[in-house]
């Protein structure tokens, strides 16, 4: 079956605009949760005239007097242990995916309704239905590409996600975490040459640390690339009496160039013509020259095709197992697949998301 005749009976269009709609005439709305997601729904809530009272958390992440600020409105971080003794007929909207959750802790009478919706952490996370039309014959291209079973229903559970709003349930056959090294996708070379484009503080420095067999790898260097200055020093002081890990102050990227950058969002700072700082821009086939990579892992918030373009000649040659996140843009399902097989038409495709949630898939390519 293709994809877009699974999709097809499952696509509930208006199901954001159902509880949106069903939101504005409640009175007692809390959002569960206080992370990046459960702060984009509240910003969305007031940007349609909802009114939320406060977020909240379990005990064991509560501290008191916290707030956040949500679209210039101050907004509490409350216990629900405690809250909930207190209120009656709360509408809780979780912030937060249902399969991290407890869901036994919701039965009780004092809440009115749990309504899981799932909004991504920016405007592009809902797909277009008339996106999805115009693709939907490549999407089934990609799908039939895929090499297992697995990979083919992380795609589906994505992209019933991101089209209509829906927390979808979704438990991984096999899920590696930390994210980049899948064990059954991994077979380790005497020599390993990591180019870690994104690479934050170093948590996936560490991971490959970590996984990295004894006794099979002779031989390392990581090319940690991190153009956030903040991040950047964190992960030089953390690796520092490591002389085979390679910190890179650039953004990973087509060409050698000076681009505005999006500082101080953590892991998601980002090239942007909006950015507050320029940074140092650069090619992975610039700063390698004649070494060999033999894995790219890229996570680098929507950069990352003008990044695999400026490694055009080590996936060619050199053919380096790939991890390559392709969800920040709605596109990227479509043109990073396509340019990879272009390069290299021997990969194999498979996708596998980052935790229980399938909205962050990281396609993996393995010749």
């Amino acid at each position: 079956m293709k994809l877009s005749e699974r999709l097809k009976p499952n696509l509930n269009h208006d199901y954001v605009v159902r509880v949106l709609e069903g939101l504005k005439a409640e009175k007692h709305i809390a959002i569960f949760g206080a992370g990046d997601r459960a702060q984009w729904l509240g910003k969305i809530l007031l940007t349609r005239g909802i009114e939320f009272e406060e977020f909240w958390v379990n005990e064991k992440y509560y501290t008191e007097n916290q707030y956040v600020n949500v679209g210039g409105n101050r907004k509490p971080v409350l216990c629900f242990e405690h809250e909930i003794e207190k209120k009656n007929d709360v509408i809780l909207v979780l912030g937060m995916a249902r399969s991290l959750l407890d869901l036994s802790q919701f039965e009780r009478k004092e809440i009115k309704e749990v309504i899981p919706i799932s909004l991504g952490i920016r405007d592009d996370y809902l797909l277009d239905y008339g996106f999805y039309q115009e693709q939907a014959e490549k999407l089934d291209e990609l799908y039939e590409k895929l090499e297992d079973d697995e990979s083919r229903e992380c795609l589906y559970a994505h992209m019933l996600g991101r089209l209509t709003g829906e927390d979808i349930k979704f438990e991984p056959s096999a899920w590696s975490d930390p994210q980049y090294f899948l064990e059954d996708l991994m077979v380790w070379n005497k020599k390993e040459c990591l180019v870690d484009c994104g690479a934050y503080t170093g948590d996936t420095v560490a991971e490959f640390l970590d996984k990295m067999p004894e006794g099979v790898v002779e031989e390392y260097e990581v090319y940690a690339w991190e153009p956030d200055p903040v991040n950047f020093n964190v992960m030089v002081e953390k690796y520092k009496n490591d002389h085979c890990i390679i910190p890179v102050l650039k953004g990973a990227f087509s060409r050698k160039d000076k681009l505005y950058f999006a500082e101080g969002d953590g892991e998601a700072s980002a090239i942007s013509e909006n950015g507050n700082v320029i940074i140092d821009v650069d090619t992975i086939d610039n700063v390698l020259g004649e070494n060999k990579a033999t894995f790219i892992k890229m996570d680098v918030e929507g950069s990352e095709l003008e990044a695999l373009r400026g490694a055009r000649k080590q996936i060619m040659e050199n053919k380096p197992r790939l991890a390559i996140c392709v969800y920040h843009k709605k596109e990227d399902l479509i043109t990073i697949p396509e340019y990879i097989h272009k390069l290299n038409p021997e990969y194999r495709f498979y996708l596998r998301t980052h935790s229980k949630m399938p909205t962050e898939l990281v396609l993996f390519c393995i010749s």
